[in-house]
């Protein structure tokens, strides 16, 4: 039997895609823990270390009511991340969106190890015309899908 996520942990891949970057030996000498956020960061705050950064959103689900007992549901879940870089460091997106790619596909054992499978991460969208608080950005947009049972 699979390993079972339990209903209040779900929605908890931040950290398994934070640990992916991290442990990636391209991504982790330029994002730290802290450039990569849950929540969009104010900008123009003190405490804003600046471009590029990645933020992470809370999963999106769908669950088919197919079960063959009460115990568990099979959630179909969707989480998008963005990479945003300074305009002028541009020519890093593609070295840095590669690098994504590799570090989600490697990690594929530890997402199954907590209960996800049938990871299948993509590159959605590169926009170089972004400006956030009058600065211009170049955002590549990812899609991570993957599913788990979820006990009830």
């Amino acid at each position: 039997m699979a390993i079972q996520i339990t209903n209040t942990t779900v929605l908890s891949t931040f950290s398994l895609i934070r640990a992916a970057i991290l442990a990636n030996a391209t991504l982790s000498p330029k994002f730290t823990t802290n450039d990569i956020y849950q929540y969009e960061p104010k900008h123009k705050s003190r405490s804003f270390r600046g471009f590029p950064y990645f933020l992470v959103n809370i999963p999106e689900t769908d669950t088919e009511k197919v079960v063959f007992d009460n115990n568990f549901t099979e959630p179909a879940l969707s989480v998008n991340i963005l990479m945003r870089v300074g305009y002028e460091a541009r020519s890093n997106v593609l070295n840095y969106a590669n690098a994504f790619l590799k570090a989600i596909e490697g990690y594929e054992s530890s997402f199954q190890a907590s209960g996800y499978y049938d990871v299948m991460v993509t590159l959605d969208d590169v926009d170089s015309n972004i400006v956030i608080d009058s600065k211009e950005l170049v955002e590549a947009v990812f899609t991570i899908e993957f599913h788990g049972s979820v006990a009830r």
